[in-house]
């Protein structure tokens, strides 16, 4: 199945730059994409890589609002983590579960 979603995902890119380092991305302060004035509870969870010989596909889809402009996005990477695939698409207005489902 990754392989089959990552071969739909190669065919579909947008071409994106990844202009951070991976490290750099997980490790951004979640407090700054916040509203002033309104703080965020850190999550205890955190992202690990793949066993070796695995790859990780990790996917979003999200919108703005009830039926607001929605986007998808993903990111392939491997035991070391490095990033071998990554894309992004808006995908106009929808749902927030469409985003996801879309995103699938």
């Amino acid at each position: 199945m990754l392989y089959l979603l990552g071969l739909l995902g190669v065919s579909k890119l947008s071409g994106l730059t990844l202009k951070a380092s991976f490290d750099d991305i997980l490790h951004f302060p979640l407090f700054i994409q916040s509203p002033i004035g309104k703080k965020l509870a850190r999550s205890s969870k955190r992202w690990h890589p793949p066993q070796s010989s695995f790859l990780k596909f990790n996917i979003d889809g999200a919108a703005s609002g009830r039926d607001g402009l929605a986007g998808i996005g993903g990111v392939l990477i491997n035991e070391l983590g490095e990033v071998l695939m990554s894309f992004s698409r808006a995908v106009g207005e929808s749902y927030s579960i469409t985003a996801e489902l879309l995103a699938i």
